[in-house]
């Protein structure tokens, strides 16, 4: 399995403050649900995340969160009609991010104010490496 394993960067200064999160090469396989990226929001306002599924499509795509350091992650998006006609804490989204292609882009912008930390776990089409890209930005005014 490739990956290249997650790099975050968390900064404050200013009374403004900033996250960055990067995991490239990450592999998922059939059936099973895998973490891709989870990264720390508390103090930020809302978060950009892209994904690319670089080898194989996408057919589960799971969005879950933790309301303070010591909580359990709760799922908040998990079904097509969530990415499709975003409400509530999703702000928009390329699409249904539940089947989303191989070799295709996908985004979503996700407020998460309140919000201590934000996972996202995805699963592939058929058994086999499918690599991910996966990169999130996020910042508070």
């Amino acid at each position: 399995m490739a990956d290249s394993g997650q790099i975050l960067s968390y900064t404050r200064a200013g009374g403004v403050a900033q996250v960055t999160g990067k995991r490239t090469e990450m592999s998922t396989a059939a059936a099973t649900l895998d973490e891709v990226l989870t990264i720390p929001v508390d103090g930020i306002r809302t978060i950009a995340v892209q994904i690319a599924p670089t080898v194989r499509a996408l057919d589960q795509f799971v969005i879950k969160s933790k309301f303070h350091r010591d909580g359990e992650f709760v799922t908040l998006f998990s079904a097509a009609g969530d990415y499709t006609s975003p409400a509530g804490l999703m702000i928009d989204a390329s699409g249904d991010l539940t089947a989303q292609g191989a070799a295709t882009i996908g985004w979503f912008i996700m407020d998460v104010r309140g919000l201590y930390e934000v996972q996202v776990l995805v699963s592939g089409t058929v058994d086999g490496t499918g690599l991910i890209d996966i990169y999130a930005n996020g910042v508070s005014p």
